[in-house]
């Protein structure tokens, strides 16, 4: 199924980040499952992937020996800027310092299941914008539906 759901968690003084039990439990007990991969957005927010679905999504982008500019850029820009990271004990990840800064991520955040991926908002902008969201989920699905989306970085 995936990650589902959502919880409002803090980023600690430290850069370190509570990865919630539910999302945690949906990983099951692989060693591979402590690694994510942690990537800014250009909405300021952080993508969270394990690191098995980002590596089945970076082979579906595949690379080439001649790629043009926009497929190098699009390979400079998402692997530049993505970083390994690993849970500790406690299952916190320390969330790249640079990351952070790049999103403007306060410390009051929530952690939103986004089927494979876990996505970090700033509490406030989610709940600001939750109600509108959840509006306009219909025009949302009949934009991915006629644009053939569904997958992707």
């Amino acid at each position: 199924m995936g990650f589902i759901g959502l919880a409002e968690v803090t980023i600690d003084g430290k850069g370190r980040l509570a990865v919630p039990a539910k999302f945690r439990s949906a990983l099951g007990s692989e060693t591979a499952s402590r690694t994510w991969v942690s990537m800014p957005r250009d909405d300021g927010t952080i993508r969270l992937y394990p690191i098995a679905e980002f590596t089945r999504l970076s082979e579906e982008l595949g690379g080439s020996l001649l790629a043009d500019r926009d497929e190098t850029e699009v390979h400079r820009i998402l692997f530049g800027f993505s970083e390994e990271i690993e849970t500790d004990a406690a299952g916190r990840l320390i969330l790249p310092r640079r990351h952070v800064e790049l999103t403007g991520m306060p410390n009051e955040v929530v952690v939103v299941g986004s089927g494979r991926h876990l996505e970090i908002h700033s509490r406030a902008e989610w709940s600001k914008h939750e109600g509108a969201r959840l509006a306009q989920l219909q025009e949302y699905i009949a934009r991915v539906r006629r644009s053939g989306a569904g997958g992707g970085a």
